[in-house]
């Protein structure tokens, strides 16, 4: 749920919309529930029947779960790579990814204890988000992504022992480098 709004969201962006249509970037949230495998399978079929494979981008948005990830994860995330579909990997989950949003986060998370953060540091009761919230604060979520990421490469902590971590900054900087205009 919080996946899809935030992507909807996202596709309003103004920076995307007036490229959209001209080479630039939709945002289309093809499936927002499922397994890794389930999305990343969906993903490389829609890329192996696309009009335009070698432009059009594929992600594949998911969590790591915890304190049991999803089984098959790394499975998942290979094929997705065979494949040519990226993958933006939320650990414990998107959660995580809308804290990050508020402020840092560098401690052990369940998947349940980041959605009872989120929830208080957005006030909210629900799997919904106030997308207003959140446009405005990707960059710094997007800052404090890169950074726990170098320091789990600094802890050499690999996937999927890298809670807290999200990659859905790779998914922005994809799409501001796709918005970017072309001469």
């Amino acid at each position: 749920m919080t996946e899809k709004e935030y992507f909807t969201a996202l596709g309003s962006d103004p920076r995307y919309r007036a490229r959209a249509g001209h080479g630039g970037v939709t945002i289309q949230v093809v499936r927002s529930q499922g397994h890794p495998e389930e999305l990343v399978r969906a993903a490389c079929w829609d890329k192996e029947h696309s009009d335009y494979p070698e432009e059009d981008q594929y992600w594949c948005v998911f969590d790591v779960e915890a304190p049991e990830p999803h089984p098959h994860l790394r499975q998942a995330c290979q094929r997705a790579e065979r494949a040519g579909v990226r993958t933006a990997v939320s650990n414990p989950c998107f959660e995580l990814w809308l804290i990050l949003h508020h402020r840092d986060h560098w401690g052990y998370l369940t998947t349940a204890q980041a959605g009872t953060l989120r929830n208080q540091l957005d006030r909210s009761v629900s799997k919904h988000i106030n997308s207003v919230i959140y446009m405005d604060r990707r960059a710094e979520a997007a800052q404090r992504a890169r950074s726990l990421r170098g320091r789990h490469e600094r802890d050499r902590a690999e996937f999927p022992a890298d809670n807290p971590s999200s990659g859905v900054d790779l998914l922005l900087d994809a799409l501001d480098q796709a918005a970017l205009p072309r001469f």
